[in-house]
């Protein structure tokens, strides 16, 4: 009866193999979860851009922003934009630069407000078009981020 016993047994050197794999098994495993999770949570918290990506870029101050969003120099919160208000300081320019040629949409749950000022000075043969864009946090009413970019408008046409 010993005898059956011991050959029902395993030995004790394959019992400690065995659960010294099954503990990497599950380190794994959890280390894998822990990753899906988190990439998860990154891509829930990254901003889709696929609105900018599909927006016509045949307005050259959308391709002008659309080319500083893929090089990086536009931040994230354009994506957040409850409002986008514009004031146009030259009334010539909302037909040279109307309000659609701003790639980013607004939606009502965005945390900033984005406000462009549109400024012009003539030259000879072209107009200089100063478009100001500031970003406020609608939350503090603090400015968290401006850009000025100047464009020449031909008007030799």
């Amino acid at each position: 009866m010993s005898i059956e016993k011991q050959s029902q047994q395993k030995p004790p050197e394959l019992n400690k193999q065995k659960s010294g794999l099954t503990k990497w098994i599950l380190f794994l495993l959890l280390v894998t979860g822990v990753g899906l999770l988190a990439e998860s949570f990154y891509q829930n918290s990254v901003p889709s851009v696929q609105h900018i990506e599909m927006q016509s870029q045949s307005h050259f101050v959308s391709r002008d922003l659309h080319q500083l969003h893929k090089q990086g120099q536009i931040p994230k919160y354009f994506f957040q934009l409850k409002n986008i208000k514009w004031s146009y300081h030259d009334e010539d320019l909302r037909k040279d630069i109307p309000e659609e040629s701003i790639p980013f949409k607004a939606n009502a749950s965005g945390l900033y407000n984005l406000e462009v000022d549109a400024f012009s000075s003539q030259q000879k043969t072209s107009k200089i078009a100063v478009i100001q864009m500031n970003l406020i946090e609608v939350k503090t009413g603090n400015k968290i981020w401006e850009l000025s970019r100047n464009y020449e408008i031909d008007t030799s046409k």
